[in-house]
């Protein structure tokens, strides 16, 4: 597993690719009449923006759709909880001090293995009518039928469905991190 600096490095790393990326969506509002922001404050910003992007460099970008900004947000969230706090990393962690303990390896590897098995889920079902006429879940794959039984006992059929391309990404995301901290490279998402 990695160690605690190494993955406070990465949650930084993403937070600054995060604000670059929220100052090029309000520059592109802002440059296309969409903004409300006043000219003062995209003034200010633009600062702060040439900066960002002389740390970010390339690597930076626009997501193209839904998925990616939820990739990005969830690997975020997953390196916020693995640093000791909750999944959820907008708000008042900006704030904190990080005095937070760090997630023991078998939380790790439980998250790893409950979005593991939330991905899998999605990949390997899907909604069919049956011979009523009424909407069900059903496996992709033949030989599926049992993964997927005991992943609805598991965890129930709300928490395994996604409702959106970025709750995909979330998802996703969250694979991601979790695998990265316990030692594989970025974006292995096999299931």
């Amino acid at each position: 597993m990695r160690r605690k600096r190494e993955i406070a490095a990465a949650e930084n790393e993403f937070l600054e690719k995060f604000w670059y990326i929220c100052q090029l969506f309000m520059k592109n509002r802002f440059e296309t009449g969409n903004s409300t922001v006043a000219k003062g404050v995209r003034k200010k910003t633009k600062k702060t923006e040439e900066n960002l992007f002389k740390k970010v460099g390339e690597e930076a970008f626009l997501p193209k759709d839904e998925f990616e900004w939820g990739m990005v947000n969830g690997k975020i969230s997953a390196l916020h909880w693995a640093l000791g706090r909750e999944w959820e990393f907008l708000g008042d962690f900006l704030l904190d001090k990080y005095t937070s303990v760090m997630r023991q390896e078998w939380e790790v590897i439980d998250a790893h293995e409950e979005y593991f098995e939330r991905i899998w889920f999605g990949r390997n079902t899907k909604y069919i009518l049956n011979d009523a006429g009424e909407v069900v879940l059903a496996p992709r794959h033949e030989g599926g039928e049992g993964m997927m039984e005991f992943l609805l006992e598991r965890y129930g059929q709300d928490w395994l469905t996604v409702h959106s391309d970025f709750e995909w990404g979330v998802w996703s995301g969250r694979l991601s991190a979790l695998r990265w901290i316990l030692g594989d490279e970025w974006d292995i998402l096999d299931t």
